[in-house]
């Protein structure tokens, strides 16, 4: 009777090694995959940021090239 206890204690302490191996097992994964989607969420932000700095670059430049044609056409008339 007494080795049969000392084996349900022994086996409950490997349970309870696998469960907290396995416990910390999926923080870790659950550690690294929140890391992962931060790092995915600021890296779409520094797209966003890009994409938008592009665009008023696009404005700026169409805006320059308006005025370019503009003082052509003006030079045209005073030559």
């Amino acid at each position: 009777a007494t080795a049969a206890i000392s084996q349900d204690r022994r086996r409950e302490k490997e349970n309870m090694a696998d469960f907290i191996a396995k416990k910390r097992e999926m923080f870790l994964v659950q550690m690294s995959l929140d890391t992962k989607r931060e790092e995915i969420r600021k890296l779409e932000q520094k797209a966003h940021m890009k994409e938008e700095a592009l665009k008023k670059s696009e404005l700026m430049l169409e805006e320059d090239a308006i005025r370019f044609d503009a003082f052509l056409k003006e030079n045209d008339k005073k030559a």
